[in-house]
């Protein structure tokens, strides 16, 4: 897989196999052409357009794939990472699976070695999602299952889980039950009023360290002469709510 870019917001992600061509809106890559090739290097079509190829990041990831829901923005993605502690071989839980981009960063990050297990209750949802996985050839990191995770998950013991469905409150003492001693759980929710029930339902199950707050990019124009803040700009996505799982004292280990 490569990036395939014409311009600074103008990017493809791309398999490179003999024989065959890439169409773009400026004329077809000869991907024999492409082949050998150190990355960072521009190639010239037939039709005279200049092309650069990268090598792809997670970043890159969620602009790579089918979209059939609404998907975390990098930002997030990034945040949620970090905080949880995802690396390589880390077992972590991720409730719902939706179009896959969170999936797709996480398998990155906890290969090898580690686990994603990916829970949706929906099919038509991980059918998109188990495809952009397949397509960048993360499917060894990612255990997808359809199943209601109100009823509870089958992992024990996992560093991790994250939440990003209307309900997280109804599925916290089930994430309590799978997590490790001292794991984190993350909730992604966009309401205020989800993350009031959310913490509720935290410091009922014994959790410890809790943080609510959102995460805010403003981008900046990129031309000589004139460096502003971006016209546009994606004002809210969710808020994160982060907490430990703990034991008081009267509880059994």
């Amino acid at each position: 897989m490569i990036i395939i870019s014409i311009s600074d917001d103008k990017k493809w992600m791309v398999k490179v196999e003999a024989g065959k061509e890439f169409h773009t809106h400026k004329g077809p890559v000869v991907l024999d052409e492409v082949i050998g090739l150190e990355y960072g290097s521009s190639i010239v079509n037939s039709k005279d357009a200049t092309f650069f190829l990268w090598k792809p990041s997670p970043y890159d990831y969620r602009d790579a794939i089918t979209h059939s829901t609404q998907v975390i923005y990098q930002t997030d993605i990034a945040q949620i990472i970090f905080t949880a502690g995802i690396c390589s071989g880390v077992r972590v839980i991720e409730a719902g699976t939706g179009s896959g981009s969170l999936t797709s960063a996480l398998a990155r990050y906890v290969f090898p070695g580690g686990k994603v297990f990916s829970y949706d209750f929906k099919e038509k949802h991980q059918k998109v999602a188990r495809k952009n996985i397949e397509k960048l050839g993360l499917s060894e990191a990612v255990d997808f299952k359809i199943k209601d995770v109100t009823t509870g998950f089958d992992e024990k013991d996992v560093e991790a889980v994250i939440l990003d469905m209307p309900n997280p409150w109804d599925v916290i003492e089930h994430a309590r039950d799978a997590l490790m001693g001292g794991g984190k759980l993350v909730i992604f929710v966009p309401t205020y009023t989800q993350v009031d029930q959310s913490l509720a339902k935290l410091v009922e199950n014994n959790f410890y360290q809790i943080e609510a707050f959102e995460v805010i990019r403003r981008d900046l124009t990129t031309r000589i002469g004139a460096i502003r803040p971006a016209t546009r700009m994606i004002g809210f996505t969710a808020f994160l709510v982060v907490a430990r799982k703990g034991f008081s004292l009267s509880e059994e280990r």
